[in-house]
């Protein structure tokens, strides 16, 4: 099992947005709400909240218009980065590996069935009860995130893909509740550790 997170980066006059995967391994899932405990190596943390996609069969170049058959869930991710180390890695051209595929960094919510006459699903995330960032993608968009994905990487049924988001990431201290919705349904809460 993988964890896909696909960022926007890059913009210029020159060149568009684009979206570029990150890949996390199967030890940075963190699910059933468990504490997220800040890594020794990590000066500053930040988290954004993505919709989290669960591929339900294999599959490789999808086309847009068939994707969402490849879904079998919907949730919560939230994005954990060590954000010190990101900064170095982007000033010294480095991978993103180790500040953004840690162990645990991808705290992912129980997954819901994919409601097919819903064409939006949006996403809040709370920090200690206040509101920090609200981000929603349409069906298409979610299409277009599968797609994207199934370009590079052989998708398999368990991966995880979260999805885009242009909302900054937000700082984390040790003793922060974390909660997230979808389409205003609480799923989410776990503690920073």
């Amino acid at each position: 099992m993988k964890i896909l997170s696909l960022t926007y980066c890059g913009t210029s006059e020159k060149r568009p947005q684009e979206v570029m995967a990150v890949v996390k391994p199967d030890t940075a899932l963190l699910n059933g709400n468990k504490p997220f405990f800040v890594p020794h190596f990590a000066t500053s943390v930040t988290a954004s909240a993505r919709i989290a996609l669960r591929i339900g069969k294999m599959g490789r170049n999808i086309g847009e218009k068939f994707a969402m058959r490849y879904l079998d869930g919907i949730g919560i991710g939230i994005d954990i980065v060590a954000a010190n180390m990101l900064d170095e890695a982007r000033q010294h051209g480095l991978p993103w590996s180790q500040a953004c595929g840690f162990d645990g960094s991808a705290p992912i919510s129980a997954m819901m069935p994919i409601d097919e006459n819903s064409e939006r699903y949006r996403v809040c995330m709370c920090i200690n009860g206040e509101e920090v960032q609200q981000t929603c993608a349409e069906r298409h968009q979610i299409a277009a995130a599968v797609a994207l994905a199934s370009r590079f990487f052989t998708l398999h049924t368990g991966d995880v893909l979260l999805c885009p988001t242009e909302c900054p990431p937000n700082k984390l201290t040790i003793n922060d509740c974390i909660e997230a919705s979808i389409n205003g349904e609480k799923i989410m809460r776990f503690n920073i550790k």
